[in-house]
């Protein structure tokens, strides 16, 4: 499976738990790689604690301006805040959801909005290494469900997210405050 975190190397992302999940399910003969698009200052870090054995499943990519490409060529967006952390809309998971891949995100935060456990993703808890791993397992073991999944998460941004209904959206809201 072809995995994606879109999000900048800082204290306020997990990416951690992402590189030991993802080298947990490596030791257990999953086929998994997992791209990274973002920097910051901890990028270095990040790429340090990846087993040497499995450099080769790890790509970071730092900054890119053709992420939406990039996400189309994966199978399971995943966006992980640490613990303290959480974000309004998160952009990367819409992008995911729009591009219909089933999510895995931090319960946290608007991600508890977007993703509907076990519908659209998974929710995870923060820095749940386990939980990571069994969302992703789950996801990987069941084509029916996983397709699924990303088509509901398609779905649900086209009904809820598209520029068409945010448009009306507000609109709605200011014709309200008008009246």
């Amino acid at each position: 499976a072809e995995l994606v975190m879109v999000a900048n190397f800082t204290s306020a992302k997990d990416h951690s738990t992402v590189i030991t999940g993802i080298s947990r399910m490596l030791d257990q003969g999953a086929d998994v790689r997992i791209t990274f698009v973002g920097d910051g200052p901890l990028r270095e870090k990040a790429e340090l604690v990846v087993p040497t054995r499995f450099r080769d499943k790890f790509c970071f990519l730092g900054k890119r301006s053709d992420v939406d490409l990039i996400i189309r060529g994966c199978s399971i967006g995943i966006l992980l805040n640490s613990p303290g952390h959480a974000e309004g809309m998160s952009n990367s998971v819409m992008e995911y959801m729009a591009a219909g891949m089933p999510v895995v995100c931090t319960a946290a935060g608007g991600n508890k909005e977007l993703v509907e456990n076990r519908e659209t993703g998974y929710l995870v808890e923060h820095s749940s290494v386990t939980g990571l791993v069994e969302a992703l397992t789950s996801l990987i073991n069941d084509p029916v469900g996983f397709a699924s999944m990303g088509k509901a998460a398609k779905l649900k941004i086209e009904k809820n997210y598209s520029m068409e209904v945010m448009v009306q959206s507000y609109l709605r809201h200011y014709r309200a405050l008008l009246a």
